[in-house]
């Protein structure tokens, strides 16, 4: 059996358009057989593109104190590495995964800490990559007195 005849058996569909001569046939059969692999992996790359995307866009919150009812994100105020004057209680943590620029990380980390109640949050870092995607670091605080005694660290 010859590369022309195996051709016309694994891909028969593109067996009308393999050429008589065996140069152009394998040729063509590699042309095809590329094409096919190629497709393979653009298919494997996509899913694992598309796996990542989904598990990898959730804001996270570690709590480290209770939660309050939540308020609107406008009235949540955004510090940089500042504490707020303010008698205060640390809420959680805040991550944001990986947006188009540090101000939609902010915004992600804003609206998050307004679910649990924040007044503040202050914003610890800003992690950039080379496309300028950025992703935030932050700490939630409610003004207000602290109860360090009867803390409910289960997420509401």
């Amino acid at each position: 059996m010859d590369v022309l005849e195996l051709g016309r058996k694994i891909f028969p569909k593109d067996s009308g358009n393999l050429l008589t001569g065996k140069i152009n046939a394998n040729c063509h059969l590699m042309k095809i057989i590329y094409k096919r692999i190629n497709m393979g992996i653009y298919l494997r790359a996509f899913s694992l593109f598309i796996t990542v995307a989904l598990t990898g866009c959730a804001t996270s919150v570690t709590m480290t104190g209770k939660g309050y009812p939540a308020v609107k994100p406008e009235q949540v105020k955004v510090l940089f590495k500042d504490k707020p004057k303010c008698a205060y209680e640390e809420l959680g943590f805040i991550s944001t995964p990986l947006t188009w620029n540090q101000n939609v990380a902010i915004e992600k980390a804003r609206e998050k800490a307004a679910e649990f109640g924040a007044d503040y949050i202050v914003i610890e870092s800003i992690q950039k990559n080379a496309y300028n995607d950025a992703s935030a670091s932050a700490i939630a605080y409610k003004c207000g007195t602290v109860d360090r005694e009867n803390v409910d660290l289960r997420a509401k």
